[in-house]
């Protein structure tokens, strides 16, 4: 459905002054939640976009504001255990409408129940998480054609009690997230990192949004209690997305070989000879080429993963509160959005994030 489309449909029922009076009965978000399921859009949770290099809010699948500073104080409420992982096919159109993963996984281990036709049954092993199973356009070297990614639960740090957000790590961050843990349990004692408040910021050096973090505060026994409180809840689960492992990997399995790597070929490769110098026309195609790219890096954060899979049944792990938690190291398009005003309708739903 176009954005023109979703308009008019709004224009004619919201303009109808004949309002049946079922609509005033009918749980109707309910319904239309259950039938949206494995359609790929059921209900997002809302969450912090980094698209361009800038925090953006998203409430309802719709970007709502813009922030203009260029970092965010957050604390996190709960990281998802495993990485989320996620497969566009093809050369990616960054004009396509509303185009969803070929594949995805929130556990990391397999693939989503509602993917229609996985890759593979398993991840670890799967032939796009190889090395070399993609090259990249913009540095010419082997990455992985399916996505990793890390979800996590987080809540502005002025206001521990409000609604959780969800915010993807994208893979060219996981080793500054890694770090980050890392330095939290150095500290000594060591320290939870649901139990400082984080800055998020941009590496400005990097082409694509790298995120940043680095600990601002202690939270107060009275803040950590309440955040504590929210790491087994049911919305901090499902904003995190953190799903039930159905099918176990089988032990021993191995992941799959690098492509063109020594697993899958042993003689030596010959060197690479001298790239002529590209002609104009080739320069304009490897521009093209390199922003379908920076458009796909963005689609993996802009899609709403949470959308496309089942309400989550887990069994989460209790929270040890005086110690250290050991975590392991929509669509594409997003209209662009003034930032709403004091007093709006969806003031209520971000609430601590309005400055």
């Amino acid at each position: 459905m176009s954005d023109n489309q979703t308009e008019k449909g709004l224009a004619v029922l919201q303009g109808n002054g004949n309002l049946p009076s079922f609509v005033n009965r009918v749980d109707a978000k309910a319904m239309n939640k259950e039938a949206a399921k494995g359609a790929g859009g059921g209900e997002s949770p809302n969450r912090i976009s980094i698209k361009a290099s800038r925090f953006r809010l998203i409430v309802g699948g719709e970007q709502v504001k813009v922030f203009q500073e260029p970092y965010l104080d957050v604390v996190f409420l709960r990281a998802n255990p495993e990485a989320s992982k996620m497969y566009f096919e093809g050369e990616y159109d960054p004009n396509a409408e509303d185009k969803m993963p070929r594949c995805w996984s929130d556990n990391g281990v397999h693939p989503s129940p509602n993917v229609e036709n996985p890759v593979n049954r398993w991840c670890k092993n799967c032939p796009k998480a190889a090395w070399g199973s993609a090259i990249s356009k913009i540095s010419g070297k082997k990455i992985k054609a399916c996505d990793d990614r890390k979800r996590v639960a987080i809540v502005p740090a002025s206001n521990v009690a409000s609604d959780a957000y969800q915010l993807s790590i994208p893979g060219a961050s996981l080793g500054e997230f890694a770090k980050y843990l890392r330095m939290l349990d150095n500290v000594s004692p060591a320290v939870p990192y649901n139990g400082v408040v984080t800055r998020l910021s941009f590496d400005t050096e990097a082409d694509f949004p790298r995120l940043q973090f680095e600990p601002q505060r202690y939270l107060t026994d009275e803040e950590y209690e309440q955040v504590s409180s929210r790491f087994e809840s049911e919305e901090t689960i499902k904003v995190a997305t953190i799903t039930p492992i159905t099918d176990p990997e089988p032990e021993g399995l191995r992941p799959a070989p690098e492509v063109g790597g020594k697993d899958e070929a042993q003689q030596t490769k010959p060197e690479t000879p001298a790239q002529p110098e590209l002609t104009p026309e080739q320069l304009e195609e490897r521009r093209k080429a390199e922003e379908a790219e920076k458009a796909k890096q963005q689609a993996v954060d802009d899609w709403g993963g949470a959308a496309a899979t089942p309400d989550p049944e887990p069994e989460p792990a209790k929270q040890e509160t005086k110690t250290a938690e050991e975590p392991p190291a929509k669509q594409h398009t997003q209209a662009e959005a003034t930032v709403a005003d004091s007093g709006s309708a969806v003031d209520s739903v971000f609430e601590g994030w309005d400055d």
